[in-house]
């Protein structure tokens, strides 16, 4: 994975193809100067052999600035997502569930590519784009501040979310359930199992940023919406 910041710009690159993935972040309103960089992006972007990008503003940038620039570069206005946070003190306890629902910590390369699989079926990414997933799970690696959860239905893994445990807040990740799973609490279960060990750890806060189908189910959890980050998309 390739990373760089310039300025109050970061952008960011590796072989899973996925927008999320390859993209570019602006903490700062746009000017003139920048058509260039998006221009060396997007040639960038083209020598990783990538399929598509995001480019993200966060949720004080002025959105019109950069869609001056952007559209006429073929960048579709894509709309962000909400962020959303809780207070931990307030998280329900339980959640109920189909009969035989198990959810475990990932903790070895078994685990791996069962969040790997739960990842590839609940985003509904090609089924060649499984190896890239291990891969980048593996990076990740099992020691370090990132934690994955995966659910289990009959044995098989159908749900996944992950934790980034960062100095101030608990940061949901990578929430993904197969299509067959959903509309069960299996989703909403496995988000909160690294909730409570969040607040068992000290934590107060929680934070995600929410997809379109995920929202009511946070907003049930009891998260409240913070922000929207602004985002366009292009694909190559």
């Amino acid at each position: 994975m390739e990373f760089t910041k310039t300025g109050e710009i970061l952008r960011w690159s590796c072989p899973f193809k996925y927008a999320w993935f390859n993209a570019v972040l602006c903490a700062r309103d746009a000017s003139p100067a920048d058509s260039a960089y998006i221009d060396q992006s997007l040639a960038y972007f083209k020598t990783k052999n990538t399929a598509e990008i995001c480019w993200w503003l966060e949720d004080d940038v002025n959105l019109a600035g950069w869609e001056a620039l952007l559209t006429p570069r073929g960048f579709k206005l894509a709309g962000g997502p909400p962020g959303m946070s809780i207070d931990l003190g307030k998280l329900q306890e339980s959640i109920h569930l189909p009969e035989g629902v198990e959810i475990k910590i990932v903790q070895d390369r078994k685990g791996i590519v069962d969040t790997a699989e739960a990842v590839v079926n609940g985003y509904g990414f090609p089924p060649d784009w499984k190896d890239t997933t291990i891969d980048f799970f593996l990076g990740i690696g099992l020691d370090g501040p990132y934690q994955s959860y995966v659910a289990y239905w009959q044995g098989k893994p159908v749900s996944t979310a992950g934790v980034f445990f960062g100095e101030e807040v608990a940061g949901i990740y990578t929430v993904a359930t197969i299509p067959e799973a959903r509309g069960k609490g299996i989703g909403a279960a496995v988000t909160l199992a690294p909730l409570i060990e969040a607040r068992r750890m000290g934590y107060r806060v929680g934070t995600l940023q929410s997809s379109e189908m995920g929202f009511p189910v946070y907003k049930k959890m009891g998260f409240e919406q913070n922000f929207n980050l602004g985002s366009f998309f292009y694909e190559f």
